[in-house]
């Protein structure tokens, strides 16, 4: 961990501090637990490097035996250093209080009840020289020196002498917890030792024909013996009958393969055995995933204990995603530090990943990220040269809701890879190169075969002559991979792909004459070649002749230079660059790069991410989801998404949420998602959602509802600005923030009506792939609307509208009557009519129904005639209004 000390505000203070730098007052106390002495002859536990990178006041350091080496820098310009013979015990917190008073020194060491051990006091002949503000301290190991074995505790610094120290070991029941666990895991390695000694001796007497059977052996010397007078606490009695039950299960002949190979590798190798039954006993399929979860953790346990630290990070994903047990912080956290102790990858990452965010108990502090992003990029740099491990994949970030993504994942038995194979064959050389590829790296869903994969790289490159292949090939060729090493060959064809203007091949070319030739004047025309052109690794290897002195015509070490050609090289995402400019920034030692803490942190994340042991866990999940093993992908994803990585966060919640309620974990990590550096927009709908109908015992909560669907809405997601709009229409206020980040300006805010159709409108612009969509639709309506108010609001066209109904009202009048008139008696040839006199009978029959056919037919030519008129008003108006909306439509 990097810290590094700023004058003090009180300008008094920091007059003091000056004056006191030859004649310092100062109280250093820390917290360190060791699990082995320095493996070589002195590890780092405070180092204090200036701005020159050379140690300075104080150095506080840890031998091989146990003791503690205390070097200062003298106002004489000296180095000197006293050694403490302390000869610290292993697994025991100790509490060093450092007290610096001129040229005394005093080292105070106690244990965690508070008993004070011994005292050293040691006084050089010079004051000591002290400025806390030059450089930077590293707690732990550095770029310089190897940190101890083991933990830190806190730690606190006084920069004006104090009397009294208060510094407690806090959190107290992680601490303890953390020593009780690996004191249990001691006695349970001497259980194993035994065992294993046992087993071996047994069986030696067995070849001789002269021992009982192997099993019946074991229960003579240790049943017994555990029943009477048990050596080990309960913890790891518990442990102990796990093993017997996996030793009762193996059979003889593995069991002399695992004990041929030493106790400790012998111990490992059944850790991994143990680990692998815990992972079926998880994902049985039926029952549910985490259905056995206590008896899963004892095994975890026991395979954490003998020395295999993948299980040490699942059992803290368990504790703290409480997969089928309690959530428990404390284990979670005793768990994440043994696996991270371990420089287990997966748990460095998720150790940074929590500081960052601070939480599920963890502080947020972007020093402590950086110590653990610093250590697994720094892996993630050396692992590429081990790319043909079986245990490294390209990791993929493929979204499981993304059927475009999934289709292109496959398999040597599927269609898709039998295609390829067939037009590589056949001599397609994109296909060809495509082959080589995913063999080589294992990409989309390809198990990896080196071996065929070169076969391929040297068909397109030997045959085909592609200048890609050519390089590739080149450098298998170089570095033996796959291949039987070959540098005449390989120089062959890399001069024959820089000759096309390759840039990777032109790096090449200067790789080779600074690596083989030592020739650096002309590694240098190459590599500033390939750099003017685009290429990242000519970038990086001018910095690093920079920052080694080597620069033809630019003698001298410039690390403003080199850390400038690292940043670039790292933005174009070379791994080696990245980690070096992102320590740049975490030390703050040039002028050029100010100490920025955070910005490594991101940048070494978004590099850990792509880590080849990632890779693998993310392709198996992917493939256990395309088998329709959907609680082995949990397991999986879940593993992965607590490294913090945002895809496996939305997978793993996605997953939840198709098996149902009982697993519990949608919200937790569609949740987490919403917090990383490059989050996914599905998080920020989910919990929208989530907060807008209340998530269990959680009531609705509407402003973090649209703080939600505005995010999603900043990443592109269609849906969360359809929701926003969809909340104003009903009348919730969008905050303006929101509204900005959306690019809507402040003149549009005071009309919601427009800030809404605006908001549809960024919408469908999201959704243009779709010819029809929700929020095209959303759009034509609001627009309908708004043109109508319109339309309705000027008075000529509001009289037009007015002419429009009364003619539509007239032309249904008109309809009515006509239907009734067609229905009338004279329609039947039935008339009705007064009794007449007999005198004049026949005439008044004759007159009668003539005048009323008369008038019924004139009746009918009125009604045709205004209903004719209605219509024709109703139609000209109709498209008068038409073509009116469509141009305030347009």
């Amino acid at each position: 961990m990097i810290h590094r000390f700023s004058p003090f505000i009180n300008t008094d203070l920091d007059q003091h501090r000056l004056q006191a730098t030859s004649n310092p007052r100062l109280t250093l106390s820390m917290w360190i637990y060791l699990l082995s002495w320095c493996g070589s002859k002195l590890c780092g536990i405070i180092q204090h490097v200036d701005h020159n990178n050379t140690f300075i006041s104080p150095l506080i350091l840890l031998t091989n035996t146990g003791d503690i080496v205390f070097q200062v820098r003298l106002t004489s310009g000296e180095d000197e250093a006293f050694r403490s013979h302390t000869a610290l015990r292993l697994r025991t917190w100790y509490r060093l209080d450092c007290v610096i008073e001129g040229s005394m020194v005093i080292l105070k060491i106690s244990t965690t009840p508070g008993r004070r051990i011994r005292q050293h006091n040691y006084i050089f002949q010079n004051h000591i020289h002290l400025n806390d503000t030059d450089g930077y301290f590293v707690i732990g190991g550095g770029k310089y020196m190897p940190g101890i074995n083991g933990y830190f505790g806190p730690i606190r610094y006084h920069r004006l002498k104090a009397k009294e120290v208060l510094n407690p070991l806090l959190p107290k029941r992680t601490l303890i917890q953390l020593d009780e666990t690996h004191r249990m895991c001691g006695e349970t390695k001497e259980a194993i030792s035994a065992f294993l000694r046992a087993l071996k001796e047994s069986q030696q007497v067995t070849n001789t024909r002269m021992c009982r059977d192997l099993y019946t052996d074991l229960d003579y010397r240790f049943g017994r013996q555990v029943c009477r007078a048990p050596p080990w606490g309960r913890r790891a009695q518990k442990l102990y009958r796990p093993l017997l039950e996996f030793l009762q299960t193996e059979k003889p002949e593995d069991l002399s393969r695992l004990y041929g190979l030493g106790d400790r590798r012998g111990t490992l190798r059944i850790g991994a055995r143990v680990f692998t039954l815990a992972l079926r006993r998880l994902t049985p399929g039926d029952p549910p995933v985490f259905g056995a979860g206590v008896s899963v953790t004892s095994l975890l346990e026991l395979s954490c204990c003998m020395g295999y630290h993948r299980a040490a990070y699942l059992l803290a994903v368990t504790h703290l995603a409480g997969l089928g047990v309690p959530t428990d912080t404390v284990q979670g956290h005793v768990y994440s530090l043994i696996g991270a102790q371990a420089d287990d990858r997966l748990a460095l990452m998720h150790l940074g990943y929590k500081h960052t965010q601070g939480i599920d108990g963890f502080p947020e502090d972007f020093a402590m990220a950086y110590s653990y992003y610093g250590n697994v990029g720094q892996q993630t740099c050396d692992d590429r040269w081990n790319v043909q491990s079986t245990k490294q994949y390209t990791a993929e970030h493929v979204l499981l809701t993304d059927d475009e993504a999934l289709g292109y994942q496959t398999h040597q038995t599927d269609d898709i890879f039998q295609y390829l194979q067939f037009q590589a064959e056949r001599g397609d050389i994109s296909s060809q190169k495509t082959l080589a590829r995913m063999l080589f790296w294992g990409q989309q869903g390809v198990s990896k075969d080196p071996g065929a994969a070169v076969k391929w790289f040297a068909k397109t490159a030997m045959e085909m002559g592609d200048a890609h292949s050519m390089y590739d090939y080149s450098i298998l060729l170089f570095k033996g991979q796959g291949v039987k090493k070959n540098t005449t060959l390989a120089l062959q064809l890399m001069q024959k792909a820089a000759s096309e203007g390759l840039l990777e091949a032109l790096n090449g070319m200067g790789w080779y004459y600074s690596h083989f030739m030592a020739d650096a004047e002309t590694a240098l025309k190459y590599f500033e070649k390939a750099a003017k052109n685009g290429s990242r690794d000519a970038v990086y290897n001018l910095g690093v002749f920079h920052l080694n002195g080597n620069y033809t015509g630019k003698p001298g070490k410039n690390e403003t230079a080199a850390f400038l050609h690292f940043l670039k090289a790292g933005l174009l995402g070379h791994y080696d660059a990245t980690v070096l400019a992102a320590w740049y920034y975490a030390t703050g030692n040039l002028q050029v790069a100010p100490r920025d803490t955070e910005r490594a942190v991101w940048m070494l994340k978004h590099m850990s991410e792509k880590n080849g042991y990632l890779g693998h866990v993310l392709q198996k999940g992917l493939r256990a989801y395309l088998r329709g093993s959907r609680d082995k992908a949990l397991l999986r994803y879940t593993i992965a998404a607590e490294t913090g990585l945002s895809v496996a966060q939305t997978n793993a919640a996605h997953l939840c949420e198709e098996l149902g309620p009982s697993y519990g974990c949608e919200r937790r990590y569609y949740n987490y998602s919403t917090f990383n550096n490059l989050p996914h927009h599905t998080g920020f709908l989910k919990m929208g959602d989530y907060h807008y109908q209340g998530w269990r015992d959680s009531p609705q909560d509407l402003r973090l509802a649209i703080s939600m669907y505005g995010r999603a809405g900043q990443h592109g997601s269609a849906q969360g600005i359809f929701n926003l709009a969809v909340l104003m229409e009903e009348g919730h206020r969008v905050p303006e923030e929101i509204l900005e980040q959306l690019n809507i300006s402040g003149g549009d805010l005071q009309d919601v009506d427009a800030v809404v159709e605006k908001l549809y409108k960024s919408c469908s612009q999201l959704d243009e792939d779709l010819d029809l969509s929700p929020c095209s639709l959303a759009l034509f309506r609001v627009r309908l609307g708004r043109a109508w108010r319109s339309f309705m609001h000027h008075p000529v066209q509001s009289l037009l509208a007015y002419v429009i109904g009364s003619a539509s009202v007239a032309a249904l009048v008109t309809f009515v009557m006509q239907r009734v008139s067609n229905s009338g008696p004279a329609a039947h040839g039935i008339i009705q009519r007064a009794e007449p006199s007999p005198a004049n009978h026949d005439e008044v029959i004759r007159n009668g129904q003539l005048g009323l056919v008369t008038q019924l037919l004139m009746r009918r030519r009125s009604l045709h005639l205004i209903g004719d008129w209605a219509i024709t008003v109703m139609g000209v108006g109709l498209c008068t209004a038409y073509t009116l909306l469509l141009f305030r439509l347009l």
